[in-house]
């Protein structure tokens, strides 16, 4: 029933662009056609009545009047200088916010795998209309769903393809370390524990800089391919993409809490050099990523929400808690990953070669055996910390929209242009 019902939303979706594509022209066309106050006969008016009407001729002589004072507009019309940058952060995050809210699903044995599989299609929908709304009040691109669909599909392929290398890498890794290893373990019986943190160690250094250069390259194939789709409007026809896009400000609960999920999954720093360092570059991405993070929230909430005056002291605390958590629990993990590839590497080669030169193969079960159970302690609670700082990351997810608040405010003075 469930299935049934997401491919029907699915195919819906899918068929709706071809729809608005077809009438979007006739609507142009309408809007430029003669002007209203023409006579629908098409003869010309008479010099005599149209000297009749002086009174009408006044009426449309005469100005509109002025809009009243008020607050600035919701920023339907503000365009934002890196609007393909935010759209591609908030569509990710889209997809995060849907594949998080429904993770329980996948849980369920036997059909957890197809309801997984439903989801992370279905989540696709959010992002195209994540982007769809970015692009089309905010950015200059000419772009309307279909083409950031082929962009998204063509990440997520190109990062599904991804892990099919990634994880024959590891395991040829470990199919190398294996045959070196094997004969040690089966002669030497203390080398186990060094081992076995060799294994860990490696195993974890490998996942960290695949997860980053895949996660790079998938940014790299959706901007390639979105570009390559799409082309800029100048500034004076902007205004013509807020006019065709689906979604109009002021957005109503549903769409607005959508919009704050978007903005907490998407939190994420422009990419620099510095966070590919070890250690290191996970601090100095967690200090960017926090800055990012409070100056999204922030223009969210005055240009999609529309709420210009608004207390952030609550959000910046979560942000930096819960962001700078993730950040230093990753560069722990990755020193204790390195301290224990270190403990292998130096501790074996130090006892090998004290066993060379001194023939004493207690003191060299007793080095090997040391330094393998600290390499262990060492590369396991790497690991762990590792994996452990995704914990804050689904947090501050649901952390920071609720403290914002999920619900408008009870007296909202936006006006929308």
């Amino acid at each position: 029933m469930a299935a049934t019902r997401v491919a029907g939303l699915v195919r819906q979706w899918l068929l709706a662009p071809l729809v608005v594509a077809a009438l979007v022209p006739a609507r142009a066309v309408a809007e430029t056609g003669a002007p209203a106050s023409e006579p629908s006969s098409g003869m010309a008016s008479p010099p005599a009545a149209a000297a009749s009407q002086p009174a009408a001729a006044a009426a449309t002589a005469t100005p509109a009047p002025a809009r009243p004072a008020g607050p600035p507009a919701t920023g339907s019309t503000v365009r934002w200088p890196d609007a393909d940058d935010t759209a591609e952060a908030l569509a990710e995050g889209s997809i995060e916010a849907c594949s998080t809210i429904v993770m329980p699903l996948t849980l369920i044995p036997g059909v957890g795998e197809v309801v997984g599989t439903v989801v992370e299609w279905a989540c696709l929908v959010p992002a195209l209309l994540a982007i769809d709304y970015v692009q089309a009040h905010h950015g200059r691109r000419d772009s309307f769903l279909w083409q950031p669909a082929v962009a998204l599909v063509a990440q997520k392929l190109f990062r599904d393809l991804l892990e099919v290398p990634t994880i024959a890498g590891i395991v040829a890794l470990a199919l190398v370390y294996g045959a070196v290893a094997v004969p040690a373990l089966i002669f030497y019986p203390a080398f186990i524990p060094v081992g076995v943190a060799g294994l860990i160690s490696l195993g974890g250094i490998a996942y960290v800089f695949m997860h980053k250069f895949k996660e790079h390259a998938g940014d790299w194939v959706f901007e390639s391919v979105y570009r390559l789709l799409t082309s800029e409007v100048a500034p004076p026809k902007t205004g013509q993409l807020a006019e065709r896009a689906w979604i109009k400000p002021p957005l109503n609960p549903f769409f607005r809490a959508g919009a704050l999920l978007a903005t907490a999954g998407g939190a994420k720093a422009h990419h620099r050099w510095s966070f590919w360092i070890p250690v290191v570059g996970a601090v100095v991405k967690s200090d960017a990523q926090r800055a990012a993070f409070k100056e999204q929230i922030r223009r969210t909430g005055r240009d999609l929400l529309g709420e210009s005056e608004h207390d952030y002291h609550g959000v910046d605390t979560a942000i930096d808690i819960l962001v700078g958590a993730r950040g230093w629990m990753g560069a722990i993990g990755q020193a204790l990953l390195f301290g224990g590839a270190a403990l292998f590497f130096v501790g074996t080669t130090t006892a090998a070669v004290d066993l060379t030169a001194n023939r004493d193969m207690q003191r060299y079960a007793a080095v090997v055996l040391a330094t393998g159970i600290t390499g262990v302690a060492a590369a396991g609670g790497g690991a762990l910390l590792i994996l452990a700082r995704e914990i804050p990351e689904k947090l501050w997810l649901f952390t920071v929209p609720l403290v914002y608040g999920i619900c408008p405010p009870a007296e909202s003075t936006a006006v929308v242009e």
